[in-house]
């Protein structure tokens, strides 16, 4: 999985963060039984330094060439705060 921050629209803003997730399943032995690390958790922190009034998205993507899906186990949730400099 590919996940981005963008600040503004995505595709249009910018896009100030970007990491690569590997997969947490894997094939085993030759009849290709998959298994599963349900207890893997990924986390994502990030400070954007850009002062004002700013809309954030964060999307997360297949990165594989040929994958056409990805089973996520749990919520995806996205939170920000001000941080008070003064």
């Amino acid at each position: 999985m590919i996940f981005e921050i963008w600040r503004g629209p995505v595709g249009v803003g910018n896009p100030i963060y970007r990491a690569t997730d590997s997969a947490q399943a894997s094939n085993v032995g030759s009849n290709l039984r998959l298994t599963f690390d349900n207890l893997a958790v990924t986390s994502v922190v990030h400070v954007d330094e850009t002062a004002g009034n700013n809309t954030y998205h964060l999307t997360a993507r297949l990165g594989t060439a040929g994958d056409s899906a990805a089973m996520v186990i749990g919520p995806i949730t996205f939170y920000g705060e001000e941080i008070d400099v003064s």
